[in-house]
């Protein structure tokens, strides 16, 4: 399931298994356009572009889950990874990640404690504070490295 750990490669299997299996070069930029709020100029666009040329679809296609056409610039899925609807429909576009709710609950329970002046509520909220930092951390490292 690591093709879900990027929001584009996610986007762009959302994309094919919603429109038929199959997509272009540039339905799949407007895509991921759309999905991050983006304006629609050249510099936008060729930044996708590349990213899309040099990371993702490279890293699907190796995986066996597209294949690309570069002749007629289309994108064709060829399986979903196992999960992936179950994925899409638990893991909404806007949702805020589990792990960045359970950082801002266990700052709040940590804030609870300092000003509650309670020791053990301080160094349990503490150890579920540095707990959730480590694991966003380790979400974006293994997110760059695709």
């Amino acid at each position: 399931m690591s093709a879900l750990l990027s929001p584009r490669r996610k986007c762009i299997l959302e994309h094919l298994s919603e429109n038929g299996g199959e997509a272009s070069v540039e339905d799949l930029i407007s895509a991921i356009l759309n999905s991050e709020n983006k304006e629609r100029n050249y510099r936008s666009r060729k930044s996708v572009y590349v990213s899309l040329m040099q990371t993702h679809l490279p890293r699907l296609e190796k995986e066996g889950i597209v294949r690309y056409n570069k002749s007629l610039g289309k994108i064709a899925l060829i399986s979903l990874p196992e999960g992936f609807k179950l994925y899409a429909e638990t893991v909404g576009r806007y949702d805020v990640p589990w792990s960045v709710y359970y950082l801002f609950l266990s700052i709040l329970m940590l804030l609870f404690g300092l000003v509650f002046q309670s020791f053990a509520l301080t160094v349990a909220s503490s150890i579920f504070t540095c707990s959730s930092v480590i694991n966003i951390l380790t979400q974006k490292i293994k997110i760059r490295s695709g």
